[in-house]
């Protein structure tokens, strides 16, 4: 247990407001996903919401950004790059709320959108959903923050205790990492993705909108019908895998050459019984969590089903990033353990902007974050082994593709627990292969510990 504490407080940042900060931020940046009215009136006004969501996800990129790069003045930079965007969204929700939401009711027929009493307007504050309630938790722990910042009791960038292995990593080429993490957190699921699914839809829609025209005018039947189903296959497989190669080309342009060194060594091809193990990892897991409820001989479809297509493309494109090329930077700088469990933050902290949506309460929210950053770690620490052990990260990928498919086909049928059960088997299954097949790192005296200093680094 002290080993534990020890490894935990190494990766806490050293000033633990630091911690709530980034909580803060995380509110801020999921808020525009979910609910903003708990109850809608005669009329919804989407677009002013849509508006409004789009300000909080702006504090909440603004936010990590000045995590790692406060500035000269980092209170003024919180105060008009989060908070006041903040504060608009808010306050546009809010209002709209009075305005087209349920009114008071009143002895003397007051109208229903009028907010006759300060008491009512007040009470409405509890009226609004999840989104707004986490958008102004995550205002009012940034501003506190802000204030403990002006008065000299805490402090950016973000600091974790330096580790004691030596830093191979010069301040520029860490600089580089830096912002690529922050284009992973704060920038790959929302602006990329929709800048990639625009592009697409600007290429596509002169050939879907003719071309079917031509051929039926051609008396092509057969061929118009094959041509419109080409192109909704494209438009499930396409816009995932142009995005997911987009992500891995703003990687390799932020890293530099350091970061093509890196991709050809990562794809090197492994051992083939490597791949046997990494395709056992998920399947074990599966089968094991579905026999502790019991093992059902059919096999359940959710609506992940249609993209089992492209999850391989996809995961070994994200292996790249996550494995290929971060993981490497985070132990060289923070050691083994440490850094691969950060590199499990991260991973955890980049599909955020995904995994919330309207449908979700107070209490799934805070339950979804901590079982992303669960899921994500105990993922990391296998999925890193597997790429620390081959040199490669096709074993990794292959590992990862099969888990997200039994994501979405389940053996046996779904219970309350099985998240809990799979999250604490993969766990299980990490500490194994670490514990029993530990990997070592040639020339870094101390990286599989991750001993610590005191001093802070960043």
């Amino acid at each position: 247990m002290k080993r534990l504490a020890k490894f935990l407080r190494s990766v806490l940042p050293v000033d633990w407001t630091q911690l709530i900060f980034l909580f803060g931020i995380v509110c801020l940046y999921i808020a525009g996903h979910l609910r903003s009215w708990a109850t809608e009136g005669t009329f919804t006004p989407y677009k002013p919401l849509l508006f409004a969501a789009y300000m909080t996800f702006l504090a909440g990129a603004a936010g990590y950004f000045i995590c790692f790069w406060p500035g000269m003045h980092p209170v003024r930079r919180i105060l008009y790059w989060v908070c006041l965007p903040a504060l608009v969204g808010l306050g546009l929700n809010y209002g709209l709320f009075l305005h087209y939401g349920p009114g008071p009711s009143s002895a003397h027929g007051a109208g229903k959108y009028t907010a006759h009493t300060i008491g009512w307007a007040l009470s409405a504050l509890w009226r609004l959903g999840p989104g707004f309630h986490f958008a102004l938790l995550g205002l009012i722990i940034v501003a506190l923050f802000a204030w403990r910042l002006a008065s000299g009791c805490s402090s950016l960038p973000l600091a974790l205790p330096e580790p004691s292995v030596p830093l191979s990593d010069d301040p520029p080429s860490w600089r580089r990492v830096q912002i690529l993490v922050w284009i992973l957190v704060a920038l790959a699921a929302g602006p990329v993705f929709i800048s990639v699914g625009l592009f697409l839809a600007g290429i596509t829609y002169p050939i879907i909108v003719f071309l079917p025209s031509i051929a039926r005018f051609a008396r092509l039947a057969h061929l118009s019908v094959l041509i419109a189903s080409f192109f909704r296959v494209i438009g499930i497989l396409g816009l995932p895998s142009a995005y997911a190669l987009t992500m891995v080309g703003l990687a390799l342009w932020t890293l530099g050459k350091e970061g093509w060194k890196d991709l050809r060594r990562s794809l090197r091809l492994p051992k083939p019984e490597y791949f046997l193990l990494a395709l056992g990892f998920p399947l074990a897991i599966t089968t094991f969590s579905a026999g502790v409820w019991h093992l059902s001989p059919f096999v359940q479809f959710d609506d992940q089903t249609p993209l089992v297509l492209w999850i391989f493309f996809a995961a070994f494109l994200e292996e790249i990033m996550i494995r290929g090329l971060l993981q490497p930077r985070f132990i060289r700088r923070y050691g083994l353990l440490r850094g691969i469990f950060l590199v499990g933050i991260v991973w955890a902290a980049m599909h955020f902007f995904g995994d919330f949506s309207p449908q979700l309460n107070h209490g799934r929210v805070l339950l979804a974050i901590g079982w992303r950053l669960l899921g994500c770690v105990a993922w990391s620490f296998v999925f890193g082994w597997l790429t620390l052990r081959t040199g490669s990260v096709l074993p990794a990928a292959v590992s990862h593709s099969i888990q997200n498919v039994f994501v979405g086909l389940t053996f046996g049928p779904r219970f309350l627990t099985l998240v809990l059960v799979r999250t604490l088997l993969w766990g299980a299954l990490a500490y194994v292969l670490f514990r029993y097949w530990p990997v070592r790192l040639e020339g870094e005296q101390g990286a599989s510990t991750g001993e610590v200093t005191s001093q802070p680094g960043t």
